[in-house]
Formats: C-alpha cells, structure tokens, sequence
C-alpha cells in the first residue's frame, strides 16, 4: 500500500522531482559526506548504532520521499539547480540527519522492537536508486530495531487480534488521518458494529491532521457533536 501510495500521491512532476533530488545527492555521494561530516560534528551526532555516517546518509535519503509526503513538504523548493548545497540543505530540511543519530534512535527503540516483532514497518523501494546505494539491496525495511534484544519469528496475531477487536468491541473512537500522509493509506475505518468515526482531511499532512484548526468548518461541527455524544454531554 506504500508503494502504491507514494507512486500516485501529488502530481507525477512533483514525484519526479523528488527521485531526481534523491539520484543526485546520491551519486555525488563522496562530496555531500564532506560536508555532512562536519555538520554532524556541530550537531553532535554519532552514528554507532548505524554503524556509519554513510550508511545514516543512504537511509535519509531513501527516507526522503516518505518524509516529504509525511509532513507536507513543498514541491516548489524542492531544488533543481545542481547546487549540490541546496539539496543538502533540502534533504537535511525534509529528512533529518538527527533520525539515525544514536540519541533518536536510542529514544526510538521500544517502538522499533514491536515493529520488528508484532507489527511490521514499511520497506523501500529500490527500483531508481539500487545502483547508487552500498549499504541497502533488495526491499529493505526504514526499521531500525535493537541489536542486542532477542526476537521471536514475527507474529502478527497482535495485528489480527487488535483489528478484529476494534471492529467488533472498539466504541468512543476518533480515528484522524491526513490525505497527504502516507499512513492515511492503512488507516483504521470503523466497522458498522460500533459508534467510532474516521476522519478523513484532504491536502493535509500527518502532523496538522492532527489539529483541530486545520480541519474545515463542517468537519469541526461534526467532529464536535460526534465527541461530544460518546462523552455523554449535551
């Protein structure tokens, strides 16, 4: 569902613009570790659970498309002009370096676990940029679980447990997503067999989906009455 959503959200020049900035910060790799050095140096990142400054470069990168759509970047500064500045400065802007920091990871880990073992996580896919790419082939996973935690074979009866019980028993709930958000694509949507309603926020992004100024004005109404009724007030 990932793939298909980031293959046919926002306009095909916009899509290609963001693989052409991804290609080009690639195969100018050498260039754009020169500088990220010393950028992580300011910063203070280190990278031993990535194991490299250039491995947390590739996954940034592969990153980058989910991460634009995620938190609605804007197409229009996305740079076309070969500045290999600018791209940086929009790759570090879009898809932080700090996420594969240790210290984000570290913050991260409990959530990477599960991933890892009950609930699954998206993959990347390669088919434009396997040939600039050292450290990922295939369909690699964004998740980054400990190293040192000891995992079961996956087991999604978690997953199957938790959704047949929101469809049967899972009442009082408002489910909130952002059309341009790529986890709008496997959103929850309430069974008939309870009272919990999903919102569903055209042009709007994972965060600000999550405000209630950003929603329009008969969505706010109905949001309203609908909360209102499963508190029980008048």
């Amino acid at each position: 569902r990932f793939f298909k959503f980031l293959d046919t959200i926002g306009t095909k020049e916009c899509r290609n613009k963001i693989l052409a900035l991804q290609q080009y910060l690639l195969a100018n790799k050498k260039q754009v570790l020169d500088k990220l050095k010393w950028y992580a140096k300011g910063q203070e990142l280190t990278f031993e659970y990535m194991g490299s400054l250039e491995k947390a470069f590739e996954y940034r990168v592969l990153d980058y498309s989910f991460n634009f759509w995620q938190f609605g970047s804007d197409c229009s500064k996305i740079p076309t002009n070969k500045n290999l500045d600018d791209y940086l400065d929009n790759l570090l802007e879009v898809s932080s370096l700090e996420y594969t920091g240790d210290k984000r990871v570290k913050e991260l880990l409990p959530h990477y676990y599960m991933s890892e073992s009950q609930s699954g996580y998206y993959v990347y896919d390669l088919t434009n940029l396997s040939k600039y790419l050292k450290y990922y082939k295939g369909q690699p996973s964004a998740n980054l679980p400990p190293k040192d935690a000891q995992y079961k074979v996956f087991d999604n009866s978690y997953l199957k447990n938790l959704l047949k019980w929101l469809d049967e028993n899972g009442n009082n709930m408002i489910y909130i997503n952002g059309s341009l958000d790529p986890y709008s694509s496997c959103r929850i949507i309430p069974s008939k067999k309870v009272n919990s309603k999903s919102y569903f926020l055209l042009n709007t992004d994972h965060s600000a989906a999550q405000n209630f100024k950003n929603m329009p004005d008969d969505i706010q109404k109905d949001f309203v009455e609908t909360l209102s009724k499963m508190l029980g007030l008048n």
